[in-house]
């Protein structure tokens, strides 16, 4: 916390402008060479550097504190980030940093640490009491307010950050009470140059160079660099404060209130300047006694020990011991000091050789109790904590539920019966859902992803532990096929029609009926159901795209796979749907995904495979022709039909063609369809259809879709015509005046129109004749069509022989050589 308006007075002096770890060098005359160099007065410099503020900043912004709400626990990810941004500022500034980190509380520091405890402890308490209320507004609002008061520097927090600076070479210290102490007596013996904190304890505590305010995310690093000997010339705390000694300071420090003595109650600032004029000149004890009594004379402690806005406490009687207590702990508080290779625990300054009180008596308690056996080099060198005298505890993963022997990664296992997912950060619900084999796009929003949870809970989706395994990193992709199943290996693809229609008619698949899709996908869900049948008979699914492929899984046991592309609409993406079965015909729900938002969740794209499936099954005898001929024209198949210009810009008119193009879209019923709600372009749709089906409940009676797929078949004319039925009473399909069928013939017959017979007798007749000139050296047989004439010479000789004879049938142009036509056929 530092010493009350430490920070704000000094800041207020010259010293106190905005200053940068790195420049920018405007003035480099080599154009090549990096424009930032690093700022002369930290570089090649060692600074030492407060663990504690850089973790309190990294646990200080809202998302750390919902990912510190999490049970079971989980690392903080600002942490790690902080960190690293730290380490690499550093590193461009030239700057050797030498952390150090806080050990074991302290009497002085007691009532502070015990206030901070309890309002972590309150604040819980009542987030614990807001979490068990309905959601609403006014809860979120509630929640934001204690959420980050609830937050503390757990163990395994410190020790995640000493794993980052460990693992990027950074040297990290113990301090054997608080770092402050430790980093102002590196400073003291020349181990370091400065130090970087924002906690103004460090300047009363002699700090000479001491960088204040970093800021990590800016380009420059943008901080404050505070000079002791500058600062103090500018008098900027009292009048006469250019006239202080390092003790003066000190007391001033104590008057204004700090963590080891709180201020008095309603003590002002004039009062403290006054008293501070006759403390410089004071000569004796006895005078500054009688000061000390002076400026506390009928005052009163803060209330609760702590902030002096709490209100009025107990009477400062005491005042005057603690004040001295105060000073002499500032000057002799307990730290580390190595000599060579020699570690003990010292005062931070000698005590004179003159002082008759012991170090105890100085300051008030023994600053060597429970830790006289503590390993003092192993508490610096950081192998053990010096607060619980053994090695920091990292933050062990969660357990299997199911396997008491396995760990499972932090985020896949939450307890959201505990902690409402509205607090969960959008990082924690991307990993939940992603070991959940549901992944999402990585810019998905929270709302998104709280409603994806919502339904994975409802559906009581199981952990993918073949994805937890394999322990990849989290890349999640908005559309999927089978080639991207990291978790499928040796896929060989197959797309032979009549080994597909095999494989589905086979005991390798299982027999779909009504009964196993309630198995698969579950009682009710009719919103889902509806639209699966809308995807089957509207041409969503594309026959011309089924294809199979054989695979193993993570554990190297054979699978099969059944793909399709899915279309929802016209103006929708192709979806890749993708079903795995075991070699023993088990669906695999964790394996079998949908390209769409929503297809990890058993979509509608998914249940109208299996619609398809079960048409394939059921109609054993029918080839792929077959299948194709009954299916609807895939939904997209329209967008794809060439238009003749023809069509457009000669004898139609504009009326007329799209008189044409609206009978064409008869035959795709996805497109025609007035009542079809299918043409969602997004998953909107499909995940309101979702929410409803949970909301509705299982109770419902099912849509039976083998039923519908039966009256289906049972009033389609191709269906029949295929069984060899009477389709006499059968509802026919309208025919268009104009089919599709037409347009492919008609642009066939443009691009490669059929040759009438005086055509081809003219082409011969050509041939024939370009070749007598060659012969006759007219033109030059020196190229390609003169071995093509003589190649195929007597080939034309035999067509011309067979026009001879039919000559009355042959009418060419009138424009062409007579002559020569009539002499050759003489």
């Amino acid at each position: 916390m530092g010493i009350k308006y430490f920070s704000k007075q000094f800041k207020a002096t010259k010293q106190g402008r905005i200053d940068t770890l790195l420049l920018d060098n405007k003035d480099c005359e080599d154009t090549n060479a990096p424009s930032i160099i690093a700022n002369p007065k930290v570089d090649n410099k060692r600074l030492g550097l407060d663990f504690s503020v850089l973790l309190h900043q990294a646990i200080g912004v809202k998302a750390s504190a919902e990912e510190f709400q999490i049970l079971p626990k989980i690392p903080i990810t600002k942490v790690d980030e902080m960190c690293t941004k730290f380490i690499d500022l550093a590193r461009r500034a030239n700057i050797e940093l030498a952390v150090c980190t806080d050990g074991r509380h302290h009497p002085f520091k007691q009532s502070v640490n015990e206030s901070r405890k309890k309002m972590s402890k309150d604040a819980q308490m009542k987030l614990n009491e807001l979490y068990n209320k309905e959601d609403s507004p006014e809860r979120t609002s509630e929640i934001n307010k204690y959420i980050k008061k609830a937050v503390y520097v757990r163990e395994d927090i410190l020790h995640q950050a000493l794993e980052v600076f460990n693992k990027n070479k950074v040297e990290v210290y113990g301090a054997i009470t608080e770092a402050d102490f430790q980093l102002a007596y590196w400073e003291r013996t020349g181990f370091t140059h400065g130090t970087i904190s924002v906690d103004s304890d460090i300047f009363a505590l002699g700090s000479k160079f001491f960088v204040d305010a970093l800021k990590v995310n800016t380009k420059l690093g943008n901080c404050i660099f505070i000079e002791r000997q500058e600062v103090m010339k500018e008098n900027a705390f009292t009048k006469e404060s250019s006239k202080w000694t390092d003790d003066d300071l000190l007391a001033y420090g104590a008057l204004m209130g700090c963590d080891w003595l709180p201020r008095l109650y309603n003590l002002k600032h004039d009062k403290i300047e006054e008293f501070m004029m006759k403390w410089i000149v004071a000569e004796t004890d006895a005078d500054r006694q009688r000061l000390l009594e002076w400026i506390s004379n009928g005052r009163f402690w803060p209330k609760g020990g702590g902030d002096a806005g709490k209100g009025k406490g107990e009477l400062a009687s005491d005042f005057p011991k603690r004040f001295m207590q105060c000073i002499n702990f500032m000057k002799y508080a307990p730290v580390i000091r190595v000599d060579n290779t020699s570690y003990s625990i010292g005062p931070l300054q000698d005590i004179p050789s003159s002082e008759q009180r012991s170090w105890k008596e100085l300051i008030g308690f023994d600053p060597l109790d429970q830790i006289r056996t503590i390993d003092v080099e192993a508490c610096y060198n950081m192998r053990i904590w010096a607060r619980t005298g053994r090695p920091l505890k990292p933050l062990a993963l969660p357990e299997d539920p199911i396997d008491a022997t396995r760990t499972l990664p932090h985020n896949s296992i939450i307890d959201f019966d505990q902690r409402p997912i509205s607090i969960m950060p959008t990082n924690v619900l991307l990993s939940w859902l992603y070991y959940h084999g549901l992944p999402m796009p990585k810019g998905a929003s929270k709302a998104a992803l709280v409603q994806k949870v919502k339904l994975a809970l409802a559906h009581n989706q199981e952990l993918d532990r073949e994805r937890i395994s394999l322990d990849e990193a989290v890349n999640r992709k908005s559309y999927i096929s089978w080639e991207t199943m990291s978790e499928l290996k040796d896929i060989v693809c197959n797309h032979s029609a009549d080994e597909i229609l095999q494989l589905i008619r086979s005991d390798k698949i299982p027999c779909v009926n009504e009964e196993y899709i309630t198995t698969v996908f579950g009682l009710g869900k009719n919103g889902i159901r509806e639209r699966a049948w809308k995807r089957f008979v509207s041409g969503s699914l594309d026959m011309n795209t089924l294809k199979m492929a054989t695979a193993k899984d993570g554990s190297g046991n054979p699978v099969h796979i059944i793909q399709i592309k899915c279309t929802p609409s016209m103006k929708s993406e192709v979806y890749d749907v993708c079903i795995v079965f075991t070699a023993d015909g088990i669906y695999m729900p964790n394996k079998s995904k949908c390209g769409c938002p929503n297809g990890w969740l058993f979509c509608s794209h998914t249940l109208a495979l299996f619609i398809l499936i079960r048409l394939i099954q059921m109609k054993n005898s029918w080839t792929y022709h077959n299948l194709c001929t009954v299916m609807p024209l895939p939904i997209k198949s329209l967008q794809n039909l060439p238009i003749p210009a023809v069509m457009v810009f000669k004898s139609r008119t504009r009326r007329t063609t799209k008189a044409i193009g609206r009978q064409i879209a008869k035959e795709v019923p996805g497109y025609s369809a007035v009542d079809d709600n299918c043409k969602d372009t997004d998953e909107k749709d499909e995940t309101t259809a979702l929410q409803n089906d949970l909301e509705e409940g299982k109770d419902v009676k099912s849509i039976n879709l083998c039923n519908l797929l039966d009256d289906h078949l049972a009033g389609s004319n191709d269906a029949m015509q295929i069984d060899g039925g009477d389709v006499a009473g059968v509802d026919t399909k309208v025919t268009a005046k104009i089919t599709s069928d037409d347009i492919h013939k008609f642009n066939q017959d443009i691009v490669h129109p059929s040759p009438t017979t005086s055509r081809r007798c003219e082409k011969l007749l050509r041939h024939n004749r370009i070749q007598q000139m060659m012969d006759d050296g007219i033109i030059s047989n020196n190229n390609a069509l003169s071995y093509h004439l003589h190649h195929f010479e007597g080939d034309r000789k035999q067509q011309l022989a067979e026009f001879a004879n039919s000559r009355n049938e042959v009418s060419l142009a009138d424009h062409y050589d007579k002559e020569f036509m009539d002499g050759y056929f003489k």
